[in-house]
């Protein structure tokens, strides 16, 4: 099998007000601004998630004999969808060597 990783190596360095920054070829990364986005962007999508879910349980309360309404399946498609993007994103937490 064909080795097909990058040649090159991960360089940390310092950055800008002491944070530290990964660099890899030209890319570079700083990890405090980086995990704090990824922070923000859970807290966004977990209360999007809760909006969801709320409106789900009041749509299937409101009728629960019937099956569940085209828009209450797209919810629930919803909710998976960005329950496993959260999951994924609580994963790729960049960890600086120091």
């Amino acid at each position: 099998m064909e080795n097909i990783s990058p040649g090159g190596e991960l360089a940390w360095s310092p950055g800008f007000e002491g944070g530290q920054v990964a660099s890899f070829g030209d890319v570079k990364i700083n990890i405090e601004a980086y995990n704090r986005k990824r922070e923000k962007d859970i807290a966004n999508a977990s209360k999007k998630l809760l909006s969801l879910a709320i409106a789900l349980k009041s749509d299937l309360d409101h009728d629960p004999d019937s099956d569940p309404s085209p828009s209450a399946m797209s919810k629930a498609r919803e909710i998976e969808k960005l329950a496993h993007d959260v999951k994924e994103t609580m994963k790729l937490n960049l960890i600086s060597p120091h």
